[in-house]
């Protein structure tokens, strides 16, 4: 089915970013993105550069939003659970026409970079709840909003269900539970979404890969904003 989502959003139209060496460095590491999945074995280093580079300031962050990279990662992160695949269209193909397959029976892909340069990338932008007082939240002044095609990827089941299972160790679950808890941050709907989405993962996965999901849990009942206790979701 055709998605509903307005793939134009991927991109800020109106934003016209300075003339700088910075922005230049960003731009010409973006252009890289579609090669990202035939290149699996290697692609940490990518990801832990773009993500250093965007903790620099929340300018370097918003720089990085407003190009349209948190769908194009994700898109990139779920392969062919993307909720909305027109996203990565210009993702190179193998010769079958099919995206790579990332991770092999030897080694899986590593997200781990990935998922702390997102967590950067979210952190940076205000979520529809229009709260920007977070403990997540990166400093800086002029925070943007995330975009709906953002907001339509971070709370697309794929992407909830595949994160939290990512959590594997203490370092990626640190930067899962940012995700979550930014986004969930005074947002009921979106804490049932969430809680949702890991009742169904506690409920397909045995104890042993459950720990991730309990370590997400952690933090996202420790979040002391005006939402009621969160405890009383899971009753």
């Amino acid at each position: 089915m055709e998605s509903k989502i307005n793939l134009s959003h991927a991109v800020d139209s109106t934003y016209v970013p300075p003339d700088t060496t910075t922005v230049k460095f960003l731009d010409q590491m973006l252009r890289l993105v579609p090669l990202l999945p035939m290149n699996w074995k290697r692609f940490e280093q990518f990801w832990k550069v773009l993500g250093h580079a965007a903790s620099l300031s929340l300018y370097h962050a918003q720089h990085l939003v407003r190009r349209g990279l948190i769908p194009r990662c994700i898109d990139i992160f779920l392969g062919e659970q993307s909720p909305h695949p027109q996203v990565g269209s210009d993702i190179v193909r193998d010769d079958k026409g099919k995206r790579y397959k990332m991770g092999d029976a030897w080694a899986p892909a590593d997200f781990g970079y990935f998922l702390e340069m997102l967590a950067t990338l979210v952190c940076s932008g205000i979520p529809p709840s229009g709260c920007n007082n977070q403990p997540t939240v990166m400093k800086g002044d002029g925070h943007q909003p995330l975009s709906t095609l953002d907001w339509a990827f971070l709370t697309s089941p794929q992407f909830l269900g595949q994160a939290m299972l990512e959590a594997s160790s203490r370092r990626r679950a640190r930067a899962v539970s940012h995700i979550v808890t930014h986004m969930c941050w005074e947002n009921l709907a979106v804490t049932q979404q969430v809680t949702a989405s890991l009742m169904a993962q506690l409920e397909e996965h045995e104890f042993e890969r459950a720990r991730p999901l309990f370590r997400v849990l952690g933090g996202l009942l420790g979040l002391a904003d005006s939402v009621p206790p969160r405890g009383w979701t899971w009753c």
